[in-house]
This record gives C-alpha cells, structure tokens and sequence, in this order.
C-alpha cells in the first residue's frame, strides 16, 4: 500500500474513533443526570370546572447536537522539490598552439683538402675528341681548306654517333655544291671525301664500328635533300690509307661498300680547277 494512503487511513480512523468516544461520554453524562436531579411526580388527576391544574412532570433532556466531525484533509506529504545545482560549465579552452618547430639542419661541412690535380696530356697524336659536336667542327674546317668557317655561314657537315652491334658508326653527311656542273661535281665529291676521311682518321673517334660518308644534293622537283652518295669504310680499312701517297681522285674505290648516283659514278682523269 502506498505509504501516503495508509498515512491518511490512519489520521481519519483516529478521528472517527475520537468522535465514537465524546458520543459515549455525552451518552454517559446524559444517563446520570436522568436519575439524580429529575423526579418524576405522579399528581392524580383532578377534574374541576373552574381550573384545571396539570402538573406536568416535566423531564430535562440535555439534547447534545454531534457535529459532524469532517477528518482534516490530508495534504499528500509535500516532497521539497529536488535542487539541481548546475555548476557554471568553462567553454573548452584550445590548448595554445605552438608553431612548429622547424629542424635546424646542419650546414655541410666544408672539406678542407685541397682537390687532387688531375693532370692533363698535352699530346694530342692519340686524344679522341669529346663527341659530336668536336668532329663536327673539325670536319667544317677540313671542307673550307683548313680555314673554320665564318659564324654566319651555313653548315654543310652533320655528325652522328649510331650505335652498331660492332661499335658505334661515324656517319658523316655532308652537302655538295649545287652550282657545280656534273664533271666538276663528280671531281668535288671526291676531294671532298677524301678530306673527311683525312680529318677523321687524324681526329681518331671513339669506337671501332665504320665509317658512312653520305653525300646530298637538293632534289630538283622538291628541293629537299637527296642522297647521292654513300661509301662505308671499315675502320681498319681507314686507318690503313696512306693519305700522302694516294690519289684524292681515287678515294671512292677504297671504300667498302658504295652506292653512288650514275651521274657521279665515272672517275675523272684529272683534278680540275674546282679542287680547293
């Protein structure tokens, strides 16, 4: 049973009790005073004309009115409210941040030693020259008569180091002179081979693959270049060519292979005024 009714069941039979015992008490009291202060005196009736006396045995009754007693209402125990105290709550604070830290690096150390001097050869009967472009300009200057070339003048010499399964290949593609009629062309060409192979024998590159001389003139419908020319020297073969004892006009016949055009084909009998 819940605690709050049984506690009100038990206020209102304690009050309805209270009231049964004043109703016995004024009961109680009642009944006494009947039979000590009230006497009942019986007078014979008496009947006359004139007066009539009627003694009436008169009876006090002491009427007690019961209230009725109302139980005070009982008021549900009043729980005291419960207090929540809210403690003021800090508004998360960011840890302070830091800037990163930046590693300080070590400056390198600074050797002292002094570098070793490597010493350079002053002969030059064995050096090869440092690639492409140093057999290029040699091979410029051996068609301008030994002279370099003025800066502005065209170039008439292409060298290219081609990887051979035998070593790598100098190819050499040179242009002829396309004012030259077909005798002094077939004379030209000539001496011009014989110049490259001279320069280049001197000049000694690097590898031991062969030597492609290719010769170009403009093609007369397209002006673009077209080869003429092709001769393949072994590299034995060219460094066995004694170039103060040949003949210049000859040079195409030592080579290894050729593919030469009908017009440049026949060998001249003489050099002509157009050797420079």
């Amino acid at each position: 049973m819940d605690p709050e009714l049984k506690r009100a069941l038990t206020i209102g039979g304690a009050a309805v009790a209270g009231v049964l015992v004043l109703v016995g008490i004024a009961f109680a009291v009642s009944s006494g005073d009947s039979g000590k202060d009230t006497t009942s005196v019986q007078v014979p009736d008496r009947t006359s004309t004139s007066s009539s006396s009627t003694t009436t045995s008169s009876s006090t009754t002491t009427s007690t009115t019961l209230l009725p007693v109302t139980a005070p209402p009982t008021a549900p125990p009043t729980t005291p409210p419960t207090v929540i105290v809210i403690s003021p709550t800090t508004p998360p604070t960011d840890p302070p941040t830091s800037p990163p830290t930046t590693p300080q690096t070590a400056a390198p150390a600074v050797s002292t030693t002094t570098p070793s001097t490597i010493p350079v050869s002053t002969t030059t009967s064995t050096t090869r020259p440092a690639g492409e472009k140093a057999l290029n300009d040699t091979l410029e200057q051996a068609l301008n008569g030994g002279v370099a070339p003025a800066p502005d003048a065209p170039t008439r010499v292409v060298v290219r180091f081609v990887p051979d399964a035998t070593g790598d290949r100098v190819r050499v593609t040179w242009k002829l002179d396309k004012t030259l009629g077909t005798e002094e062309q077939q004379v030209q060409a000539r001496l011009d081979a014989f110049a490259l192979l001279k320069a280049i024998q001197k000049a000694n590159p690097p590898g031991d693959g062969p030597v492609v001389l290719r010769a170009t003139l403009p093609d007369p419908d397209t002006g673009d270049p077209d080869r003429v020319i092709r001769l393949v020297y072994e590299r034995d073969t060219l460094d066995a060519i004694d170039f103060t004892k040949i003949d210049p006009l000859s040079i195409f016949t030592l080579a290894d292979d050729s593919d030469i055009d009908s017009d440049l084909a026949p060998t001249p009998s003489t050099t002509t005024s157009t050797t420079h």
